[in-house]
């Protein structure tokens, strides 16, 4: 039997940090990457497209995705899939910090 592997927020590497905002890489396997994204009441990160299918699941909080065709707001327990070239971005309105999980399909 292989052996399990197991990585923690405290001991992941940070692949994006601006004000209010942080992104922990929890995996980096060849067909996906898993990324933790906190973001701070009152910031957001500004529209920007990948050049991967992205699967985001909130797991704390509620938050804002933004689009070029609107914005949406989701909350705890919700799975968003968004197709490659997309521009996207999140806000987060709330009072409470915004933890989401961004699974980046390459």
């Amino acid at each position: 039997m292989a052996a399990l592997t197991h990585t923690t927020l405290e001991g992941a590497p940070v692949v994006f940090s601006q004000e209010g905002m942080k992104g922990i890489r929890l995996s980096a396997h060849p067909r996906a990457e898993i990324v933790h994204l906190a973001i701070d009441p009152g910031k957001g990160l500004a529209l920007h497209t990948m050049p991967m299918p992205v699967l985001f699941f909130v797991i704390e909080g509620e938050g804002t995705l933004l689009t070029a065709d609107g914005a949406e707001r989701y909350a705890t327990g919700t799975l968003i899939e968004c197709p490659v070239g997309i521009k996207r971005g999140w806000a987060n309105e709330g009072t409470a910090p915004l933890k989401v999980l961004v699974i980046k399909l390459v």
